[in-house]
C-alpha cells in the first residue's frame, strides 16, 4: 500500500512540473507571433525593395507613360522615407525597425505611412520614375 502511495505523489509532482512549463510556454506565445509578423514583413519588405528595382529596370526599356502594379499585404507598419543617403522603406511594429533601401525614384505617396492592403503604381514619365499607390 505505501508503494502505490508513492506513485500518487510523483504522479502529482510531474503533473504539476508539466502544468508550470505549459504554463510559461503559452506565456511566451504573444511575443513569438508578434516576432514572426515582423520578420515575415521584413522579407515582405525586402521582396518588395527587390521587385521595385526589376520593374523600375523594365520601365526603363519601355516608353514614357508605361506603368507596373505591385500588390503587398503589409502586416506591419511602413514607412517610406527620403533623406540624403536615398529612399529607404522602414519597416516597423513596436519598438522594432528595420530600414531597407529602396532604387533611387521619385515618391509620390499621399502619405508616408501604410498598413494592411496596398497597391503601388511605378510610373514612367518624362522625368523618370514615380512611385505613387492605389487605394485597394
Amino acid at each position: 500500500m505505501n508503494q502505490s502511495g508513492q506513485i500518487s505523489i510523483e504522479f502529482l509532482l510531474l503533473l504539476c512540473a508539466l502544468i508550470v512549463f505549459f504554463s510559461v510556454f503559452i506565456s511566451a506565445i504573444p511575443g513569438l507571433k508578434d516576432y514572426s509578423f515582423f520578420a515575415i514583413d521584413v522579407k515582405n519588405a525586402v521582396s518588395f525593395s527587390s521587385e521595385l528595382s526589376n520593374e523600375s529596370e523594365f520601365l526603363l526599356l519601355v516608353g514614357e507613360g508605361s506603368e507596373s502594379e505591385i500588390k503587398v499585404n503589409i502586416l506591419t507598419n511602413w514607412i517610406f522615407e527620403k533623406n540624403s543617403s536615398g529612399n529607404f522603406l522602414k519597416v516597423k511594429m513596436g519598438e522594432k525597425e528595420k530600414s531597407i533601401s529602396l532604387p533611387d525614384l521619385e515618391i509620390k505617396l499621399k502619405n508616408n505611412f501604410y498598413s494592411g492592403k496596398n497597391i503601388f503604381v511605378l510610373t514612367r514619365t518624362s522625368k523618370g520614375l514615380v512611385l505613387a499607390n492605389r487605394n485597394f
